[in-house]
């Protein structure tokens, strides 16, 4: 097989395969995640759902810091490079980039079970220390598996990101509720730690699994041909991977930073405004570990969708084919919209009703009006997180890396001005409204910076705000008939009907006004 043969293989015919594969696995995961959150959220409380979500933050972040700009960082030289034709540079890249992250994941592994004291008592609440252990070695799991699933994404082969993530989950399932519930038989805090060890055990099998699939495919990058096998010296690839790692771990950084603002924050401003403790973690719980966990679960598509969005776009862009990286853009915002929009809705208007189904133990008759608040207002960030998802990976292709990453600091800082502001006033809810102005600046900066490279297509939004308006007047039509012979149920059936006329919508316009680009 000829080169030129090879890369149009590789580069154009997988993008829509490989969003497919990534999408069904992240909606699987997400399944999964939401089938382990409402039993653990059941069996824990409210109260050690916010001690959970108190630990996830730090957690979130230190990882972030040692691992989240490598997937898309390696994808992104790795697809330059072998369509450059550099198999040996490619080698390079790999070997580097895990002696790299073998030392700054264990590093930060080390230093969270440590200082596994004073990160609990900066937030307030000592019980949380136990957990910072058990999930202590994630951060070194999670920084070697990011590795491979950058080489894997490099060469658009998504299963084996796909499948990794679900055998995390799988095993989050099965044995964080395990350990979970055994563990709280002596406490509180030993509950949540077994919850969160069944994330460590998950990322090791993750792990395994990775390496495993790794030697198994070597062979395809042993039969690219190759046309220049320029490697430079080792200190120039370091450089080159950390030039391009560094911004997007910037950009990727301030997401959880705004989460450990919150668990920092709203639990320490809520203490101080009257509540006890134990009130503020579950109040945190009720905004962290209920109406984010749905808010997100939309989102999965959007992540899916920029994963594959970078070695696609980075390869027509090496190529010079500017209109083919023109249309993945457009094709990519209309996928996510017709996505988006309908949950964003149907979080508006069902939000209260969807979290007492999910979460019954929890979302009592005493806060079901604070939940259905959360649920109101955040939910207009599917539309805006799905946005900065995609932008940023679209500005990452064109040497924009900067941007997200200046975007998300501007957004964390009117953040956390917001949350201290109105926290004494409006409790909980000010946490939200912040999120919600967060996300909003960055995804206009992102907006306007894409748009000046490509004038992205708006042609299917009115069809998508009819086709979701009409979903959402159909569910609440049948929502009136049922919801008083069977309760929540009916809420549910009836966005279940909606959701099914809303796809019949989109296959008509699919097959017969093709308002969907290829």
């Amino acid at each position: 097989m000829s080169f030129a043969k090879l890369k149009s293989k590789i580069f154009k015919s997988n993008f829509v395969k490989g969003a497919i594969i990534l999408s069904v696995g992240a909606i699987i995961c997400k399944l999964i995640g939401a089938v382990y959150r409402v039993p653990l959220t059941n069996i824990l409380g409210s109260e050690g759902m916010g001690l959970y979500q108190m630990i996830y933050p730090i957690f979130t972040l230190l990882l972030v810091i040692s691992s989240s700009g490598i997937p898309n960082g390696i994808s992104r030289l790795i697809s330059e490079k072998i369509a450059l034709g550099q198999k040996e540079y490619v080698k390079k890249i790999i070997k580097l980039s895990l002696i790299l992250m073998l030392v700054i994941g264990l590093i930060f592994s080390l230093v969270m079970f440590f200082f596994s004291d004073e990160l609990a008592h900066m937030q307030g609440n000592p019980l949380a220390s136990n957990g910072y252990k058990a999930i202590a070695p994630s951060i070194l799991l999670v920084a070697l598996i990011s590795v491979f699933r950058g080489i894997f994404q490099g060469q658009n082969n998504m299963t084996p990101t796909a499948i990794s993530q679900i055998i995390e989950q799988v095993i989050k399932l099965v044995l964080g509720l395990g350990i979970g519930y055994i563990g709280l038989g002596f406490g509180l805090e030993y509950g949540v730690a077994g919850a969160l060890l069944g994330i460590s055990i998950g990322e090791l099998i993750s792990l395994i699994y990775l390496i495993i699939q790794y030697n198994i495919n070597k062979k395809h990058l042993d039969n690219l041909i190759a046309k220049d096998d320029y490697v430079p010296k080792n200190m120039t690839i370091i450089k080159e991977i950390l030039h391009i790692v560094i911004p997007i771990t910037l950009a990727s950084t301030f997401m959880p930073i705004i989460l450990v603002v919150d668990s920092v924050l709203l639990v320490n401003l809520l203490s101080n405004a009257g509540l006890t403790i134990a009130e503020a973690t579950s109040a945190y719980g009720l905004y962290s570990g209920v109406a984010n966990t749905v808010i997100n679960m939309p989102v999965v598509v959007a992540s899916a969708l920029a994963t594959v969005l970078v070695p696609t776009i980075c390869a027509y862009l090496t190529n010079k084919e500017v209109s083919k990286a023109t249309d993945k853009i457009n094709s990519a915002f209309e996928s996510i919209m017709f996505i988006a929009v309908p949950a964003f809705l149907g979080f508006l208007f069902f939000g209260g009703d969807i979290i007492r189904f999910l979460f019954p133990s929890v979302i009592t008759d005493s806060n079901y009006d604070v939940g259905n608040m959360l649920m109101i207002i955040g939910s207009i960030n599917v539309l805006l997180i799905s946005i900065v998802q995609v932008t940023s990976s679209i500005l990452q292709c064109i040497n924009k890396l900067w941007v997200p990453a200046i975007g998300m600091f501007v957004g964390c800082l009117v953040k956390v001005g917001i949350s201290i502001l109105l926290i004494s006033t409006m409790g909980i809810l000010a946490g939200m409204i912040a999120s919600v102005v967060c996300y909003l600046i960055v995804a206009v900066i992102n907006l306007k910076f894409v748009n000046d490279l490509v004038e992205v297509n708006l042609s299917y939004v009115p069809i998508c705000l009819c086709a979701s308006i009409i979903f959402i007047g159909i569910s609440y039509i049948i929502r009136f008939f049922l919801y008083d012979l069977i309760g929540v149920w009916g809420s549910i059936l009836a966005l279940a009907l909606g959701a099914i006329v809303y796809v019949f919508i989109l296959w008509v316009l699919f097959t017969k006004k093709k308002i969907f680009t290829s």
